[in-house]
């Protein structure tokens, strides 16, 4: 492309969007602290049935990446099996609490494959106990499935569904007869699910199950509803912790939208046991991490000499002020340096890298302000051919610009 900037001669990254990070070794954020105590925590010291621990922070906080560092080092404990849930996968809110149950279910079968030791003098026994129980329990998720009708307040964490199915009526109770019959009430199925999971522990003295799941925020809110039924009533069973990561803004509005009441935090403070918020990052924190990214790919454009005042004065505006303003969390910092990384290789050869990395800056976290930017680009290049501006339309762009100031529409 004539007058372009060819790939090679900027570097170009394989581009990774703004997924999580994975693991603690890339910690860019001093998470390690944090990380290795609630493992910890998760692995040693909780004691009660159906615990369930909150991770909570707004979008882009790195609650993702604070859960996968938490399943990096469960997974180094013996004995601790690690579920990864992602809710909105599923795609069906009718089909939330079979699929959950039936992802355990899997991981209970093979609990006696994942142990760390080679022989285990009860091993065929913990075998057929492994697959006895993940039967029940996939059973179990077929009949609370079942019941996941709309719901109302007062049929929200009805542990046995016997309002949900009163609610149904004859039709629904017709598709029961199949699953009934002479089997065990749903009651008395989890009993023995329960009866299961005190069986293995007798032969695994350390055995827990960690239930990791994220991106609570992308539910509809009666399937966010729905979650918190199951973790609270439907799966409070023996050796299983629940850690969320949800939004509390968020998660509260879609109570409120999925049970019509007031205050959806009251409800939301009955269904955690306690709630650790994600330590906030520090502004300068964020610039540097931002600087650093683009340093690395970007050496030429960014390594200006101290002694140009000029460009020393536009970096302190760009990165002190203007990210300042508007970078407030790690994805932030991802997504800016991701939208440069992907496009400045190919833009014309002589443009500004410090305006280019401000524009994109503006188009992701101020696009009013960005499209304005774009709008009085186009006219300077109109006036650069001649052309006219009549008085009225210079004054309302700059009515437009100031009304922009005034009130940043910071996404």
């Amino acid at each position: 492309m004539a007058g372009t900037r060819q790939p090679s001669e900027a570097a170009e990254k394989e581009l990774k969007g703004d997924s999580p990070l994975q693991s603690l070794e890339d910690d860019e954020f001093g998470l390690a602290e944090i990380t290795l105590s609630i493992s910890r925590i998760l692995a040693t010291r909780i004691s009660a049935d159906g615990y369930v621990l909150g991770l909570e922070g707004a979008w882009g906080s790195g609650k993702s990446t604070l859960a996968n560092f938490i399943a990096e080092q469960l997974a180094k404990y013996n004995e601790h099996v690690v579920v990864r849930f992602e809710p909105w996968l599923i795609g069906e809110r009718n089909a939330l609490i079979a699929a959950f149950l039936g992802q355990l279910a899997q991981k209970i079968e093979v609990v006696e494959s994942q142990q760390n030791h080679s022989w285990h003098p009860s091993r065929w026994r913990l075998g057929r106990l492994s697959k006895r129980l993940s039967g029940k329990m996939r059973r179990y998720g077929e009949y609370m499935g079942a019941f996941a009708v709309p719901i109302g307040s007062a049929s929200a964490l009805d542990p046995t569904g016997s309002t949900a199915l009163a609610a149904t009526g004859l039709k629904t109770a017709s598709v029961f007869a199949k699953f009934f019959g002479k089997a065990p009430s749903i009651e008395q199925l989890k009993a023995e699910i329960v009866s299961g999971l005190h069986a293995i522990r007798d032969l695994l003295a350390n055995i827990r199950f960690t239930v990791i799941i994220d991106d609570t925020d992308r539910l509809e809110p009666y399937e966010a509803v729905e979650l918190l039924r199951l973790v609270r009533k439907v799966a409070d069973f023996p050796f299983v912790t629940y850690v969320i990561c949800f939004d509390a803004n968020v998660l509260s509005q879609q109570v409120n939208h999925a049970l019509e009441i007031q205050d959806g935090r009251l409800y939301i403070e009955k269904i955690f046991q306690d709630v650790v918020h994600v330590p906030p990052q520090e502004p300068f924190a964020l610039r540097r991490y931002l600087q650093r990214l683009l340093k690395q790919s970007f050496p030429i454009e960014m390594g200006s000499s101290l002694d140009d005042h000029e460009v020393q004065f536009r970096k302190e505006a760009l990165f002190n002020r203007w990210c300042g303003l508007l970078v407030n969390t790690p994805r932030d910092v991802v997504r800016l340096y991701q939208a440069v990384e992907l496009a400045w290789p190919y833009v014309p050869k002589g443009l500004d890298f410090l305006d280019f990395v401000w524009l994109q800056l503006l188009k992701l976290k101020w696009p009013d302000l960005y499209l304005w930017t774009r709008d009085y680009l186009r006219d300077v290049g109109s006036y650069r051919d001649r052309g006219r501006v009549a008085d009225k339309e210079r004054a309302a762009e700059a009515q437009r610009l100031l009304k922009l100031l005034e009130l940043p529409s910071v996404a």
